[in-house]
């Protein structure tokens, strides 16, 4: 959710959101969403992105680098 250069901006949005402040969990459903949806991709740790800003050669090199580094769970997400 974050950018670079704009970090932080899109987490105060969510935090301040009144459904978020009844949830203790609530970041890491974000996680579990942005990481479920084909339309955002992780270019860095905490950060994401949308994938329809990457051509399709830069989401493959995101998605070998997130195999590498977590072997067996990524391939377990499908």
């Amino acid at each position: 959710v974050g950018r670079p250069g704009g970090e932080g901006e899109d987490r105060e949005l969510i935090e301040r959101h009144p459904k978020t402040a009844a949830r203790k969990h609530w970041k890491a459903k974000v996680r579990q969403v942005l990481e479920r949806s084909d339309a955002f991709v992780r270019v860095a740790s905490g950060t994401w992105d949308l994938a329809s800003q990457h051509s399709a050669k830069a989401l493959e090199e995101f998605k070998r680098q997130r195999r590498e580094r977590y072997p067996g769970r990524i391939e377990a997400e499908g």
